[in-house]
């Protein structure tokens, strides 16, 4: 069993826990129904549930490898970073440059690496995946502040 992706995922889960008890302590002001309190808690469970896709990818893996007795095979050591560490780093940046960059801004920067990220190199179509990360930042910006009231940081545009 890969011990770096397990351990990620017992860290994904326990981040996860983490963010949900913080987000208890949040007030909602929000009349609509959607307040401050929605997006931790969305992500929070995204996190457990990415952490117990880890495990479980990890024991299916162990299992396979133990049907075909390929456990005595060294594996080859190489150097590259996880797209899910990378995912996880980038997401701390992210939520690090809103306060500075604001809401708009740093999720353009957040999407378009993110879709770099998932798209592995396969292909090139930055100015697609630059109006991808445009469109969708400025539309969630535009649905959480005039149709959900919802106060979010403008940074450099604001």
């Amino acid at each position: 069993m890969n011990r770096k992706f397990l351990g990620l995922g017992v860290f994904s889960i326990l981040f996860g826990i983490f963010i949900l008890i913080l987000s208890l302590s949040i007030r909602d002001f929000a009349a609509a129904g959607v307040g401050a309190k929605f997006f931790p808690r969305i992500a929070s469970l995204g996190f457990i549930i990415l952490g117990l896709i880890f495990i479980a990818e990890q024991v299916r893996i162990q299992i396979q490898m133990n049907a075909h007795n390929e456990s005595a095979r060294k594996p080859q050591f190489t150097f590259s970073i996880n797209p899910a560490v990378f995912s996880m780093l980038l997401l701390v940046v992210y939520v690090a440059a809103i306060s500075v960059l604001g809401y708009i801004i740093s999720s353009v920067i957040y999407i378009y690496f993110q879709i770099l990220i998932l798209n592995r190199g396969k292909t090139k179509h930055h100015l697609r995946f630059v109006l991808i990360a445009v469109i969708s930042s400025a539309t969630s910006y535009f649905l959480f502040v005039r149709i959900f009231g919802v106060m979010i940081p403008a940074g450099l545009l604001g």
